[in-house]
């Protein structure tokens, strides 16, 4: 039975990454949402924010014809208790604001169409769309060098 443990552990831990890791992809995906027509963008970093694990972000640098700079979108999640769902609720780009409830629910269902992943918020949380709440902002200084 102690041989089983550790073993059964090591094969959990990829289970827990892997639901992570999805998070990652997701907010990532939603890059080009922030960006306008002839501009493009290297992925320089993805994490999940330190203190809110309902929040990831993902560091980007925006290549525009002759102006380059840094960005940073915050993706919020919420579980449906169950794991069936990723629960998207939030889209932000830090000095820029929150996407539009609209648009939220079409890259919501355009991404998780893409991905094949449900990123409907849990029914306890269906119109509070878009809401990033206090947690956005001290995930982004948390963040910020």
């Amino acid at each position: 039975m102690r041989l089983w443990s550790p073993v059964l552990l090591l094969l959990a831990l990829p289970a827990c990454a892997k639901e992570q890791d999805r998070r990652l992809e997701v907010c990532e995906a939603l890059v080009p949402a922030f960006l306008a027509e002839g501009e493009r963008a290297d992925i320089l970093e993805r994490k999940v924010a330190p203190g809110d694990s309902g929040m990831v972000l993902v560091e980007f640098v925006r290549h525009a014809p002759f102006l380059d700079g840094r960005s940073t979108i915050l993706c919020s999640f919420a579980d449906d208790a169950h794991g069936r769902r990723l629960g998207l609720v939030g889209v932000e780009e830090m000095g820029m604001g929150p996407l539009s409830p609209v648009k939220l629910q079409l890259f919501r269902r355009e991404v998780g169409h893409a991905l094949g992943l449900d990123l409907s918020p849990p029914p306890a949380l269906e119109g509070q769309e878009g809401r990033l709440g206090p947690s956005a902002s001290s995930a982004a200084a948390a963040s910020s060098p």
